[in-house]
C-alpha cells in the first residue's frame, strides 16, 4: 500500500518522464547514438543483472564503503562544523582548509589516496570521505552560526554547560541546515563510492561501470548507471521524509510561533 501512495504522489513527476524516455526509445531504435541502446533494452537488461544476482553482491559492496565513508564523514564534518561555529581558533586555523578541499575535485586527490592507503577498499572509504565532509561541515558550520545570540545568551545566564547548552539551543536551532548538509551529502557519497571503484580497485558498481564500458555492452552499462540513479533518489527521498519527521519533532520554534 506504501508503493502504491508513494507512486500516485509522484505521477505529476513520472509523466514529466515520459517525453524523455519516449525520446531516448525514439534515438535507440533510429540507431542515432551508438552508445545509446533502446530503453527498453536497458530495463531488461537491468532485470537480467538484478534476477541473474549480478547487481545486488556489487551493490552490497558499494553500499558498505558508502555507509562506512558516509558515518565518518558526517560525525566528523558536525564536530568540525561545530567547533569552528563555537570557537574562534578553531574556525582560524580550518577555515581556509575547508575552503580550498571543498572547491577541490576529488579526482585531484585520488591519486594522493592510493599512495596512503594503496589499492585497497580503505582507499574507496576515503574517497567517500571526502566527498561528504565538507559539504556537511559547511551546513553545520552555518546552521550552528545562525542560532540566535539571545537563545546562548539565555543558555549562559542561566549557566547551562556547553553540552547542555549544545542538546537544548544549538541542535534544534541549527538542525535544518545539519539535515540538509547531510541529504545532499547522500548523492555525493554515491558518486564517491562509484567514482572510487571506477579509479581505484575496480569493484562493487564502479567495477561493473568499468567492465561493461570496456565490453562496449551499452544495455548493461546504461542498466547499472540507471539502477545507481534509482537508488540514490531513493535514498534521498527516503532521508527527505526522516528529515520532515525529525523537524516537525525536535526543530526549535519560537515562542510566537508556538502561539
Amino acid at each position: 500500500m506504501l508503493l502504491v501512495r508513494v507512486l500516485y504522489q509522484r505521477i505529476p513527476g513520472l509523466l514529466g518522464l515520459l517525453p524523455l524516455l519516449i525520446a531516448w526509445e525514439v534515438a535507440g531504435r533510429l540507431d542515432l547514438l551508438f552508445v545509446l541502446p533502446p530503453f527498453t533494452a536497458v530495463v531488461s537488461a537491468g532485470i537480467e543483472l538484478v534476477v541473474g544476482g549480478i547487481f545486488l553482491p556489487n551493490f552490497a559492496g558499494t553500499l558498505r564503503s558508502l555507509l562506512t565513508g558516509g558515518t565518518i564523514a558526517v560525525l566528523s564534518g558536525l564536530t568540525l562544523g561545530y567547533g569552528m561555529a563555537r570557537f574562534r581558533r578553531v574556525e582560524s586555523m580550518f577555515d581556509i582548509y575547508v575552503d580550498i578541499l571543498l572547491s577541490a575535485p576529488v579526482s585531484a586527490i585520488v591519486p594522493v589516496l592510493v599512495v596512503l592507503f594503496g589499492t585497497s577498499p580503505s582507499a574507496i572509504v576515503a574517497t567517500v570521505v571526502l566527498s561528504v565532509f565538507f559539504v556537511v561541515t559547511i551546513n553545520a558550520y552555518s546552521g550552528f552560526k545562525q542560532v540566535d545570540k539571545e537563545l546562548l545568551e539565555m543558555a549562559r545566564s542561566y549557566r547551562a554547560s556547553e553540552f547542555l547548552t549544545l542538546r537544548r539551543v544549538l541542535l534544534p536551532a541549527a538542525l535544518p541546515l545539519l539535515l540538509t548538509g547531510m541529504r545532499l551529502g547522500i548523492g555525493r557519497a554515491f558518486n564517491g563510492a562509484v567514482f572510487g571503484e571506477m579509479l581505484i580497485l575496480l569493484v562493487g558498481l564502479g567495477g561493473l561501470i568499468m567492465l561493461y564500458g570496456s565490453q562496449f555492452a551499452f544495455e548493461r552499462l546504461d542498466a547499472v548507471i540507471v539502477l545507481v540513479v534509482i537508488t540514490g533518489v531513493g535514498s534521498i527521498w527516503l532521508f527527505e521524509r526522516l528529515e520532515r519527521w525529525l523537524l516537525a519533532r525536535y526543530q526549535y520554534q519560537p515562542t510566537e510561533a508556538r502561539k
